[in-house]
């Protein structure tokens, strides 16, 4: 081989290394946008929010980590206001970082104000930019657990008649009341903004603390009997948020970022047993246990179809199943799955074979 070939093999090598190991920033600005993203100017001295006037658009640039760098300071260097939703952004859009291990030298996208000498000199002094995730959503999950505590408050006024005994009343009375503290300190972080929340996992907790009022709805305003499928939703609802609230709860080190919420990927294949091969084209559903009997209204699929498909779903006991892409009758067993995080990078991988 002459040593212009070998060159230029050396050449395109470290081309392809180079294209392998520096993250696109086109593809990380393609994340932000797809993200539900609104924003407001903060004044952090007077602690008041105004409405972003200006035409502001938000990109990512991608920041070359010293010893030191914490992601704080550097969204603060950005105009970014450094809390709990602009941190869970800088994790979707860095799938690999999290919060307590920065390594030197590697690469962090992070969100920035796109042409920011354009913006007014009061605004960049006074104020920082505030990023909310899915900001509708939240909103709709407070005004639910709103409703949540005024039923919690409410059931141990319910006639004992309605309950197979009165230990069973007031046991059920202590874990609805039990849910709704422990909802509520969730409530507390998305108004507060302290730490990242997973998206999917608020959504969940939104549709079981929906299913908590409808069952209440039921015994305290239409004087219905609490069923055996009742009190076997809350007690399953109570258990994922015994999940919850552990992450919660986790204390970190002075100065130390939240850690991302834990959530673990998920690989489903579907088999065909018979034929001796996957079976592709389905769709891969799941809903909570404590949803099972409600999984017309809550169920939710996977983005690819069959085989394999894959999802990051946040810690909790889930039934999943595949189906039709267009209907959720399944097509093969249902599977009870715990999702639990115990490692960096942790994955479940199972099949599930069509019927």
């Amino acid at each position: 081989m002459n040593n212009m070939n070998f060159n230029s093999i050396k050449f395109i090598l470290a081309c392809i290394l180079l294209v392998s190991v520096v993250p696109s920033s086109s593809s990380a600005e393609e994340g932000v946008a797809s993200l539900n993203i609104s924003m407001t100017w903060y004044n952090q001295k007077a602690g008041f929010s105004k409405s972003v006037e200006n035409n502001i658009e938000l990109t990512t640039e991608a920041v070359s980590l010293k010893k030191g760098d914490r992601i704080k300071d550097i969204l603060s260097s950005k105009g970014i206001l450094p809390d709990g939703e602009s941190l869970e952004i800088v994790y979707r859009i860095n799938p690999d970082i999290d919060g307590n291990i920065l390594n030197e030298n590697a690469t962090l996208i992070v969100p920035t104000i796109k042409n920011m000498r354009d913006i007014p000199e009061v605004s960049k002094e006074s104020y920082m930019l505030a990023l909310t995730l899915d900001k509708e959503m939240k909103k709709n999950l407070l005004g639910i657990l709103k409703s949540l505590d005024y039923s919690a408050a409410t059931i141990s006024s319910v006639q004992v008649e309605q309950f197979a005994s009165s230990a069973e009343k007031e046991k059920f009375t202590q874990i609805i009341k039990a849910i709704a503290e422990k909802m509520d300190a969730f409530g507390t972080v998305v108004r507060e903004r302290t730490r990242p929340l997973s998206s999917e996992m608020l959504l969940q907790m939104r549709d079981e603390a929906k299913q908590v009022n409808s069952i209440l709805a039921g015994i305290i305003e239409h004087k219905e009997k609490v069923s055996k499928s009742d009190v076997e939703t809350i007690n399953l609802i109570d258990r994922n948020m015994d999940i919850r609230i552990r992450t919660l709860n986790e204390e970190k080190g002075s100065g130390e970022p939240p850690s991302r919420w834990p959530e673990v990927r998920v690989f489903v294949r579907t088999r065909d047993i018979k034929k001796c091969k996957e079976t592709h084209n389905l769709r891969v559903y799941y809903v909570p246990q404590a949803l099972w009997n409600y999984r017309k209204d809550f169920a939710r699929s996977f983005d690819r179809l069959t085989s394999p498909s894959d999802r990051n779903l946040p810690e909790a006991d889930y039934f999943i199943w595949a189906a039709k892409p267009d209907d959720s009758v399944p097509l093969t067993e249902i599977r009870p799955v715990e999702v639990r995080k115990s490692a960096p990078n942790e994955k479940k991988e199972f099949d599930l074979i069509v019927k």
